[in-house]
């Protein structure tokens, strides 16, 4: 299983990560999810979305949402558990799966 975190900043941050939850959790109901809100005083206000879920299914699942909302102006960042950092905005799905797998 990969843990990570996924970042949403702007306007509708909330509104998106409620609508990645609802695909997480429609797909795959034993995924842990917990959001919260969180105001980086060097940045920007995001809300995060922390998952455990097997990397290719949350890959797919997450791409699928992103390519959705991809022309937004959202910034999507992901942290995983070892430390990496991936701004979705710059993966392709099969990146972000091999990213993912590895952190299992």
């Amino acid at each position: 299983m990969a843990a990570f975190t996924v970042e949403i900043t702007g306007a509708y941050r909330d509104q998106l990560a409620r609508e990645l939850q609802d695909s997480l959790t429609a797909h795959h109901g034993h995924v842990q999810i917990d959001a919260e809100t969180e105001r980086d005083p060097l940045t920007a206000v995001a809300t995060i979305v922390s998952v455990v879920l097997a990397g290719v299914q949350a890959a797919d699942i997450i791409s699928k949402w992103w390519h959705k909302r991809r022309d937004s102006a959202h910034s999507v960042t992901i942290r995983t558990a070892s430390g990496r950092v991936i701004e979705l905005a710059n993966v392709d799905h099969k990146h972000l799966e091999q990213i993912l797998e590895e952190d299992e």
